[in-house]
């Protein structure tokens, strides 16, 4: 049985919005020093030591403050889905939205005091920046987003940055790529997204980690990598150009 988008996004936003700084900053500070060992093990008195536990906390701090803010800008992203914008906008924000709810991401959600939400926040305001930016919706702009980012990305571990910067990055392509993307095929994707956000996004994860379904596609030179489209279809990026072929047998080159 699938669950919808919106019958999901209240669960996790109130999780967020239920976390508290003294409460929970102990466990996510202790944590914090598991995943990002490497960074603390350099500081004066190693991992345990005093440097190591007050910068580990001092971060949590931080971080839990603004992941606690979190609700009201999965609610204003909710919100914007009922408004007069863009389908490319409308569409991203539900891939972020689907990103937050689906329990398959970077960093484990089960993580103390919200440690495991942060990469779900960095992909959120990422998609949220852009979207703002870009085609004029009333959600916070890129310079908030830029500011929650650098707060957040101090708690991401070290080995997961450059990926989630990949992610980042790919979700600003792909805003731009959608708006050459019929409207009627964005619709039908960020219908599948609303109605089966974790199967949705399951594929999209799995794409991030390991990239299963990407590879050299000898139909184009060999040049590129072949990536599936959400809703139906394969994309090709390489050789100077982005295309879409999709299940319906439209096709489209950027």
């Amino acid at each position: 049985m699938t669950v919808g988008l919106l019958e999901l996004v209240p669960v996790v936003a109130e999780r967020l919005g239920s976390l508290h700084e003294d409460r929970d900053a102990p466990g996510f500070a202790a944590a914090l020093r598991d995943v990002k060992a490497d960074a603390f093990a350099g500081l004066r008195g190693g991992l345990r030591g005093r440097d190591a536990v007050v910068a580990s906390q001092v971060i949590a701090s931080r971080t839990i403050r603004e992941l606690r803010g979190m609700p009201a800008l999965v609610r204003a992203m909710a919100g914007e889905l009922g408004q007069e914008i863009s389908p490319e906008s409308r569409m991203l924000l539900t891939m972020g939205l689907a990103y937050l709810v689906g329990p398959v991401d970077l960093v484990r959600d089960d993580l103390p005091g919200g440690l495991g939400f942060v990469d779900d926040a960095i992909m959120m305001w990422a998609i949220v920046g852009a979207a703002g930016e870009r085609h004029g919706t009333v959600l916070p702009g890129a310079q908030r987003a830029r500011e929650a980012v650098r707060v957040l990305a101090m708690a991401l571990p070290t080995r997961l940055v450059p990926l989630l910067q990949a992610a980042a990055d790919d979700a600003v392509a792909t805003l731009h790529g959608l708006a050459g993307v019929p409207p009627g095929m964005l619709e039908r994707a960020t219908e599948q997204y609303m109605a089966d956000p974790i199967g949705m996004t399951r594929t999209g994860v799995q794409a991030m980690l390991g990239r299963p379904h990407a590879g050299p596609n000898p139909g184009w030179n060999g040049g590129g990598d072949t990536f599936t489209i959400p809703g139906g279809g394969v994309g090709y990026a390489g050789d100077g150009m982005l295309a879409y072929s999709f299940d319906d047998g439209d096709f489209l080159a950027l």
